[in-house]
């Protein structure tokens, strides 16, 4: 992983039994120049407040993206405003969440690789080990958590 903290790559070495002097340690970095990164200040958590977000995108040119929340209840929120603001698109906004059954995130993560959702709107359960491409929005609603919490999201875009 890119962005595993020292001490638990040490840890995971030592579980999985990896000898320093038997092995090689690549580390490629984490610069990605494909990406930019941008702040934007809300008034609000209101889930108007995502509009701003893609305020002059016409539905049928939304770039795909990914948006993660920290709280359940925000991705469902979410997912319905934006349904209703472009409802020319509502089977191609998602939510995926702890709480949705296995069956429903294979199928939703199915879609995703197919090319069959432009805005997935997600917890952070997402985020660990699931890379899409043709990402090219990725957006953290509100602050997040912590700053390695918010890379590892962000890594989520540019995977093409």
């Amino acid at each position: 992983s890119a962005t595993m903290p020292p001490a638990i790559l040490q840890d995971v070495c030592d579980t999985l039994q990896i000898v320093h002097a038997n092995s090689y340690h690549l580390n490629l970095g984490n610069r990605r120049p494909n990406l930019k990164y941008e702040v934007q200040k809300i008034k609000n958590k209101t889930p108007e407040s995502i509009g701003l977000l893609f305020p002059e995108i016409l539905p049928n040119q939304f770039p795909r993206a990914i948006v993660f929340v920290d709280q359940i209840d925000d991705s469902m929120r979410l997912c319905r405003w934006l349904r209703i603001r472009y409802p020319d698109k509502k089977e191609r906004i998602h939510f995926y969440n702890s709480r949705r059954s296995l069956e429903a995130k294979t199928e939703l993560t199915t879609k995703m690789r197919g090319g069959k959702i432009d805005i997935f709107l997600t917890t952070v359960a997402l985020a660990l080990g699931m890379d899409f491409k043709d990402v090219g929005l990725v957006v953290q609603w509100l602050a997040p958590t912590t700053l390695e919490d918010w890379y590892r999201k962000a890594g989520r875009g540019g995977r093409d």
